[in-house]
């Protein structure tokens, strides 16, 4: 229940501030306790238009999981989410997305 309430009160939060960054935080949260792929895309975009790749990518790494749960082809998410792990340097979380 307090995962639940703390995602309520981050989605208020993002609707009063309206900044890209907090508004992708609390679809990514409301993604992933609802097991929402639309959710999560909008929170990848979010972050991308942002300017943060890292937290893209791994709501993106979210996205995938979320679509083999679901039975639903989940390769290009992986792909584009090891993509900027790569291009970030960021090797130690690349073992997610492979």
């Amino acid at each position: 229940m307090r995962v639940l309430a703390a995602a309520r009160e981050l989605e208020r939060l993002a609707a009063e501030i309206a900044v890209d960054a907090v508004r992708a935080s609390a679809e990514w949260a409301g993604g992933l306790l609802s097991a929402d792929p639309v959710r999560l895309e909008r929170a990848a975009e979010l972050f991308d238009r942002a300017g943060d790749p890292y937290s893209a990518a791994g709501v993106r790494l979210d996205l995938a999981d979320t679509l083999l749960v679901l039975g639903e082809p989940a390769e290009e998410e992986a792909e584009a989410a090891r993509a900027v792990l790569e291009r970030l340097g960021a090797a130690a979380d690349h073992h997610r997305a492979t």
